[in-house]
């Protein structure tokens, strides 16, 4: 049976996980991200209002340092912990590097000039690819619609547990329209799908 704290460490594998009750999951448990802590606390209270009988948990996903090499198992197919410098360092490094090196074997073949300017075509096209490589596919990813790009801040799930389909469909809305990221609804195997899918 998959609980908040698991979906949380599976779902951030390189993050400390704190959970404020670890219930396993139900057929429909509909799970959903956020950054606000200021807003938490308020958000809860809408959900069990929106839902009443129903229980609603609290995973706190513990920001790591953002640093320029991956560290550890950071989610591959999300945003939520990758830094942007990353993508930069990458590109500038890896355009930097094939632009002198093309400029320096095309400038010793042909003159200083051509070797300059397609050094400097190498160096673009080389960087764009190398940053596209570095992470800034996750970009263009499904997961990034839908995460909030904050390596720096810890992410709260929210799981508010229903006792069926529709129940949960309810609780799917009701975070949606409060900007509650990444809403899933979850299976007490870990199996989910989007809402209204």
């Amino acid at each position: 049976m998959v609980t908040l704290k698991s979906y949380a460490e599976m779902t951030f594998p390189n993050h400390a996980v704190r959970v404020d009750n670890d219930a396993p999951f139900y057929e429909h448990t509909t799970v959903g991200q956020m950054t606000s802590d200021e807003q938490l606390k308020t958000f809860r209270l809408t959900l069990v209002d929106s839902l009443p009988g129903s229980q609603v948990s609290i995973a706190t996903v513990e920001a790591t340092t953002p640093s320029i090499v991956p560290a550890g198992g950071e989610d591959r197919q999300g945003i939520a912990d990758l830094p942007k410098r990353r993508i930069f360092a990458t590109a500038i490094l890896a355009g930097g590097l094939a632009g002198v090196i093309g400029g320096i074997i095309i400038g010793a073949v042909t003159n200083l000039a051509s070797g300059i300017i397609l050094g400097c075509f190498v160096a673009v096209v080389v960087g764009i690819v190398s940053g596209i490589a570095g992470g800034g596919a996750r970009f263009a990813g499904e997961r990034a619609w839908e995460q909030a790009n904050k390596p720096a801040e810890d992410i709260y799930l929210i799981a508010a547990y229903a006792r069926d389909e529709r129940e949960a469909t309810v609780a799917a809305n009701v975070m949606e329209q409060a900007g509650i990221t990444d809403v899933r609804i979850v299976n007490e195997n870990g199996a989910w799908h989007s809402p209204n899918t």
